[in-house]
């Protein structure tokens, strides 16, 4: 699948971005089946959390979220684990977490990988293995 001058091969284990992740000493974090993956790219973004979380939680009363700083240390950019009281489907997932703020171009390329090619399992944090 060719993305903006990139190739990547969504029919492997492993990602060509997996595989970097790994060689930078990261590791890959998977949700739990009740939980949320929020990559925020952005101060905007973050605000788009912060305003429609306290909805979610009108909603959802007892979630509750996590926020660090991604491993990248660029400034803006944010991992929010998310924590539900119910277990949601990987399309319910993608759905949520670009409806709260995070990475679009990501989620699209989550929901190619779900629909179009029967993939699961997509989402996922690269983190550093003390965070982890």
């Amino acid at each position: 699948m060719k993305i903006k001058g990139k190739t990547r091969d969504y029919s492997l284990g492993h990602t060509n971005d997996d595989i970097n992740a790994l060689l930078r000493g990261c590791v890959i974090v998977h949700p739990r089946p009740n939980q949320l993956f929020l990559d925020i790219d952005d101060e905007d973004h973050r605000a788009v959390f912060d305003e429609l979380f306290p909805r979610m939680a009108e909603v959802w009363p007892g979630v509750s979220y996590e926020i660090r700083e991604s491993p990248s240390g660029a400034p803006g950019h944010y991992h929010i684990v998310v924590t539900m009281p119910r277990d949601f489907t990987e399309l319910e997932r993608i759905a949520l977490q670009a409806a709260l703020g995070s990475d679009q171009k990501q989620a699209l390329y989550s929901l190619v990988r779900v629909l179009a090619l029967g993939q699961t399992g997509v989402i996922k944090f690269y983190e550093n293995r003390d965070e982890s």
